[in-house]
């Protein structure tokens, strides 16, 4: 959330997914135990990191319907994280490693850069700024979190 909104969610989400494809490549070329522990630490950073940009996304896109869009965010990103071992588990049984599976999950990846970059020209301007950074109307009153808040 904090690299999203410092750097606009689109741009976030751009890095975000180029290094979990990375990762995805990288996996899928059998590294030793630690290697593999590194590259799907990485992974799941990169993926907690897009959850943030898409979660900073959906209210600026859906600013009357954020709870529905969010729901649905979520719901999608459930299945996903349920398809993805099960992928993984295919793979291994059909080829006897897990190559296939990353090669898949790369293969995602890219599908989902291309559709990024591809809505990003419909979106700019429109309801976001350069990179994904909330536009901000005239004469609308925007809201600073505060640093330190008071429990009662």
């Amino acid at each position: 959330g904090y690299a999203s909104d410092r750097w606009g969610g689109v741009k976030t989400l751009k890095m975000v997914l180029v290094m979990v494809l990375g990762g995805a490549v990288l996996a899928g070329f059998h590294p030793g135990i630690y290697m593999a522990t590194a590259i799907l630490l990485l992974i799941f950073a990169g993926l907690g990191a897009g959850n943030g940009s898409v979660f900073q996304l959906v209210p600026l896109r859906f600013p009357l319907a954020t709870a529905v869009a969010s729901s649905l965010v979520g719901e999608i990103g459930a299945l996903g994280g349920a398809i993805i071992p099960n992928a993984m588990g295919i793979s291994k049984q059909m080829t006897g490693s897990f190559s296939m599976g990353f090669g898949c999950f790369a293969a995602i990846v890219i599908s989902a850069l291309i559709v990024l970059y591809m809505s990003e020209r419909k979106w700019v301007n429109r309801w976001i700024g350069e990179g994904g950074k909330a536009l901000v109307p005239q004469g609308r009153v925007i809201m600073v979190p505060t640093i330190a808040m008071e429990i009662w």
